[in-house]
């Protein structure tokens, strides 16, 4: 049996920390970006890419808590309710991700058409 507290545990944990890190990097940068550069030349689309940045960083930070979660509700009941649950919860968040990135590339084709012209600028 193996101590709580390993090297293993260590590795793991870091691993993750190091991940969300990056993850939570790459979300903030999206923002940034959206807040400045595509707001400054596409006010239309910045919204679209702000909230893609945001919900990324929100999903990943999400995950490790959910599998942290059903770690703990599943563990009472066994192997199987863990290696089940772990399954569930990776397709859920897979879902997510998902979407997140759905939003992005809608940003992405938002910028790639020409602006809609309002009444004042004569479209």
């Amino acid at each position: 049996m193996r101590a709580v507290g390993s090297l293993g545990d260590v590795r793991m944990y870091w691993g993750q920390l190091v991940g969300m890190t990056v993850s939570i990097g790459l979300g903030l940068a999206v923002v940034v970006i959206g807040a400045s550069v595509v707001r400054q030349h596409r006010r239309d689309v910045s919204g679209l890419v702000i909230a893609a940045g945001v919900a990324h960083m929100a999903s990943s930070c999400l995950g490790p808590f959910v599998f942290a979660a059903v770690g703990a509700l599943a563990s009472r009941d066994g192997t199987e309710a863990i290696i089940t649950m772990n399954q569930v919860a990776s397709v859920v968040l897979t879902i997510v991700h998902a979407l997140v990135y759905c939003l992005l590339l809608a940003a992405l084709v938002q910028l790639a058409r020409p602006p809609k012209l309002g009444p004042r600028e004569g479209g």
